[in-house]
């Protein structure tokens, strides 16, 4: 089975249908292939376009290069992939975590918008990873 994205810059991308039933998400999304990041992770912008009743979501603490960030975590998600093939690959996730910068700056909220859902190796180690001088990348199994 494999998944094909593309490649913006030095940076690969593939898309995604998230479904948290318990939250009434199921929507297609893009995420940056982060082999840097451990979990995959819903990016600030995400957040506010669902709707989510941050309440309803356990606290967590992302580190990162840039420091801490204040998460929730969502349980019981999946990532659903359309497959060059045309099938469905489905993959399940125990724990999904969602972005919240907390900063009141216009300036900061406006940068905070614009990071990426990464797709971290919780996701990734389940796969081979490729990427190709014609700008593509690939999830194989």
């Amino acid at each position: 089975m494999r998944i094909t994205g593309f490649i913006r810059g030095n940076t690969g991308f593939v898309s995604a249908r998230l479904i948290i039933g318990y939250l009434h998400i199921n929507e297609v999304i893009p995420f940056v292939i982060d082999t840097g990041a451990s979990f995959t992770t819903i990016s600030d912008l995400a957040v506010e376009t669902f709707h989510i009743n941050w309440n309803r979501l356990r606290r967590g603490i992302a580190t990162g290069v840039g420091g801490n960030c204040e998460t929730r975590i969502a349980n019981n998600a999946a990532l659903v992939f359309t497959c060059d093939d045309g099938s469905l690959c489905v993959e399940n996730l125990d724990e999904i975590s969602f972005l919240r910068h907390k900063s009141e700056l216009p300036e900061e909220r406006e940068r905070a918008m614009v990071l990426f859902n990464l797709l971290g190796r919780d996701i990734l180690s389940r796969y081979d990873l490729h990427f190709f001088k014609k700008r593509k990348v690939s999830l194989e199994k």
